[in-house]
């Protein structure tokens, strides 16, 4: 990312760097790797961590060169993302479970949904409000709603208003 940043500086073209996307896919894809570093590896740096490494930073620049990074990652990969996410569906009568593996499993696939939902269409806003509503914990409720929140549609006033009543709910 960091040479993103140098090449829109100086008002280049940003241009994704295919090697990067064939090293993620080939992570991600990988049967050996387990769940938890392969949501390591597609939770890219923040905004924040980025701007620690650059003098001076530039917010403006930090965010847009990011969100092509990610955006360019989701479309190179869309159909890794999607398998992903559905191989690591659980049943509806599945008990909840914390041990590692579980939890490293929902972590990778909430990971995919919400770097699908980048890509804005119709079919990933029906997917996020299914996840949503089949949702049988918690941290899948969020997550749907987390992926949902950044997509304008009926569903983004719906999950907004979710949120606050859960919110309010617990506070009060």
């Amino acid at each position: 990312m960091l040479s993103l940043l140098e090449s829109r500086a100086a008002g280049e073209e940003l241009k994704m760097n295919g090697d990067l996307v064939e090293a993620v896919r080939a992570i991600v894809t990988d049967p050996e790797v387990d769940d938890a570093f392969k949501t390591c590896v597609l939770s890219l740096p923040g905004e924040g961590e980025i701007s620690e490494m650059v003098t001076p930073a530039d917010p403006a620049a930090i965010h847009e060169v990011r969100d092509f990074v990610v955006l360019s990652l989701v479309e190179a990969m869309e159909s890794d993302l999607r398998s992903i996410f559905e191989a690591r569906a659980t049943a509806p009568d599945t008990p909840y479970e914390l041990d590692f593996a579980s939890k490293s499993k929902r972590g990778l696939r909430n990971t995919c949904l919400a770097l699908l939902a980048k890509l804005k269409t119709p079919e990933i806003t029906e997917l996020c409000a299914k996840c949503y509503e089949d949702a049988t914990n918690m941290t899948d409720s969020f997550a749907a709603l987390a992926a949902a929140a950044g997509i304008e549609c009926w569903y983004h006033q719906h999950s907004i208003i979710v949120v606050i009543t859960v919110v309010s709910a617990v506070i009060f």
